[in-house]
């Protein structure tokens, strides 16, 4: 994860910039940091849920099969859920959204028309911390 831009805005969730992954449908999405599960959401097509970091960071996790229960904790490289099979925004994918202003006291850089380019997650974080 921490090599990874931002390309994109969550849609409905401005403070959640985000990049795409894993587009096979059935890949196992796992925890990319210790986390709790903080709350149900939905990603038509798909589960969603939102997660709280170790760190500090807040996450959404969209167009899933299924989304752990509230409060579900999981060490790092757990497994979550798995990518949904369908056919919106190019085909099954994960989209991981995330909240750095509790970490970083600003939000990540990032990209708003799916293109790359933004400074990395790691890079963001190395630079604020």
């Amino acid at each position: 994860m921490l090599d990874h831009d931002l390309t994109h805005i969550t849609g409905g969730l401005p403070d959640y910039p985000a990049f795409d992954d894993a587009y096979t449908a059935g890949t196992a999405i796992i925890a990319p940091e210790p986390l709790e599960i903080t709350g149900q959401s939905s990603s038509n097509p798909g589960d969603a849920f939102y997660a709280r970091g170790d760190s500090g960071l807040e996450y959404w996790f969209g167009h899933l099969t299924s989304s752990p229960p509230d409060g579900g904790r999981f060490n790092k490289g757990a497994k979550l859920s798995s990518v949904l099979d369908h056919d919106v925004g190019g085909g099954p994918h994960v989209h991981v959204g995330i909240d750095g202003r509790s970490v970083m006291g600003h939000q990540f850089e990032a990209h708003d028309n799916y293109t790359h380019g933004a400074p990395t997650i790691g890079e963001q974080l190395s630079e604020a911390l």
